[in-house]
């Protein structure tokens, strides 16, 4: 197949890519400059599985923009104007910032004595799908940077980027603590041997991956300016 040697981006491509940037950075910010627990320890499980409830709900709505933005912006078959991208880029925001709020949240007070291990692998469960943005986003701004190298790399003017929130292995190491803080909890109560059910039912929601998307990337394929 035979490609022009000059390859440019869309026009809006520009700010995508500046949105992108300053997405990045506060994503990398968040998770490096956590808080440091302190005050009355999570009641476990109850509290906890309130948290896992919200982390569930913050990344479902993460997916849902995250394809919106890409049909709209990036694949869209007219070039959008600055304020549908920003307008845009803010939807993918929100749930970005919340679900980094939410880990921040965890961090803020410690889990009891003897159980700080679950603190761990619930933040692990929550770091997941930030740091598997910051992947993907730095692939994206890559083509951006260089969509002649992407094109002739992908064969294709369509570029597509994989996002894949593959938690398998996080999410069983944290059901096995779950296990574990309960067969405690027998032994010193004599309670009911299981986890907590409402987070037993949420951690098995999705066992072999979260979801996968592809943000697709197309050069020169705008059938009108602007959207009007």
């Amino acid at each position: 197949m035979h490609y022009e040697n000059n390859v440019r981006c869309p026009e809006h491509y520009s700010q995508v890519a500046a949105e992108l940037s300053g997405l990045n950075r506060t994503i990398a910010r968040g998770l490096l400059h956590r808080p440091r627990p302190a005050g009355h320890p999570w009641r476990l499980p109850e509290e906890i599985s309130r948290l896992f409830e919200n982390m569930l709900d913050l990344t479902d709505a993460l997916r849902g923009e995250l394809q919106c933005f890409s049909r709209i912006i990036l694949v869209a078959d007219f070039l959008p104007a600055d304020a549908d991208v920003g307008q845009a880029f803010e939807k993918v925001s929100a749930p970005v910032e919340n679900l980094l709020e939410l880990h921040h949240v965890l961090w803020r007070r410690p889990f009891p004595d003897g159980f700080e291990a679950g603190q761990y692998l619930l933040s692990a469960i929550m770091e997941r799908p930030l740091r598997s943005m910051l992947e993907l986003f730095e692939k994206a701004l890559a083509v951006i940077d260089n969509p002649k190298k992407a094109r002739d790399r992908e064969g294709s003017e369509t570029i597509s980027l994989s996002l894949n929130l593959e938690a398998d292995r996080e999410v069983h190491a944290f059901l096995r603590w779950c296990d574990t803080f309960s067969l405690a909890r027998l032994q010193r109560k004599k309670g009911n041997l299981r986890i907590d059910k409402a987070l037993r039912q949420e951690a098995d929601w999705r066992d072999k991956s979260w979801f996968e998307m592809a943000v697709a990337f197309l050069f020169g394929r705008f059938s009108k300016k602007y959207n009007s």
